[in-house]
């Protein structure tokens, strides 16, 4: 985490000297977000890392979105990560973008944000 976190200050401090703001979009585990799925209890380690990332962006004067508490508002009802693997999905997608313009408003562009199926 901190090999990690030492990479992130230098994209800071670069676009900081840009005029440019970072902002990160820590995604929570699909262990975290389902846990009431798994046949296993996640190690506190491992339960405890979105917090300690989150924590340590803030330190850093870092702007985080906090994906974790509007994934887990909506977990039980939306698939937000695919079903065989850790991507997101879609709706996963779709529910960060929203939550990122909800926070950050000054962000939201022209262009509407549009899911469609492909071949």
């Amino acid at each position: 985490l901190d090999k990690q976190l030492a990479l992130i200050d230098k994209v800071h401090a670069q676009l900081a000297q840009q005029g440019k703001q970072l902002i990160m979009l820590p995604v929570p585990m699909k262990l975290d977000t389902y846990a009431e799925h798994s046949s296993y209890a996640p190690a506190e380690r491992i339960s405890s890392l979105y917090q300690q990332f989150s924590q340590r962006l803030a330190e850093r004067g870092i702007d985080t979105v906090d994906l974790r508490s509007a994934y887990q508002d909506v977990a039980a009802a939306e698939p937000l990560f695919l079903r065989n693997d850790t991507h997101w999905s879609p709706k996963g997608a779709e529910l960060a973008a929203q939550t990122l313009a909800r926070q950050f408003p000054q962000l939201r562009g022209n262009t509407p944000y549009i899911t469609q199926a492909a071949g």
